[in-house]
């Protein structure tokens, strides 16, 4: 893994990584232009800690699954989907989405 997704993000920093992440946007420039690609430079060794600290993949669910990974989105069909994630540009936003999604 070498990045994650900010699109649903829960965020309670102690004072000292809130004043961190002051301190870093002061000078850290975000790869893509965005709090994703700033979240990520900080944070690079996410993937280190605890698997508690991430959401589960029902909460951050990408519209274009069942177009991609049927036997997922069917599972989550089954088991429960929390937040179905318009990720892109604007064109896969819902307000303009022209795709279906099941």
């Amino acid at each position: 893994p070498d990045s994650f997704n900010s699109g649903v993000l829960v965020v309670s920093p102690s004072p000292r990584i809130f004043r961190h992440l002051l301190d870093e946007a002061a000078h850290v420039k975000s790869y893509d232009g965005s709090d994703q690609g700033f979240l990520n430079t900080v944070f690079s060794r996410w993937w280190s800690l605890s698997a508690a600290h991430r959401l589960p993949f029902k909460y951050n669910v990408p519209q274009t699954l069942p177009m991609y990974f049927r036997p997922a989105w069917d599972s989550l069909q089954r088991d429960g989907l929390a937040i179905l994630h318009f990720a892109g540009d604007d064109s896969m936003k819902p307000w303009s989405f022209s795709g279906v999604v099941p």
